[in-house]
């Protein structure tokens, strides 16, 4: 088994937890960037990293199972905000 790594990007705070093999959890909440959601990913990877002591190369590297999920695109679904779309 190796590291397991979730993300998940809301409208304000990107949230991350890590779990290593020993079942040592760590989290990381930084603010979310809306113009570019993948600074608020390396940026709470960056923290877990700070925060368990393990170099973000090797973290992500000993990672074996990774989730991601955004509650910001489902926010805005349900409060009708963003772009209209036609579906055919």
């Amino acid at each position: 088994m190796g590291l397991i790594i979730g993300v998940d990007i809301g409208g304000t705070f990107t949230d991350a937890v890590l779990v290593n093999e020993a079942g040592e959890v760590w989290y990381s909440k930084v603010p979310t960037t809306p113009e570019n959601r993948f600074v608020g990913i390396t940026n709470s990877l960056g923290a877990l990293s700070e925060s368990s002591h393990v170099s973000l190369d090797s973290m992500l590297s000993s990672t074996t199972k990774f989730a991601h999920g955004t509650t910001a695109t489902v926010n805005a679904f349900i409060q009708r905000r963003g772009e209209r779309l036609v579906c055919l």
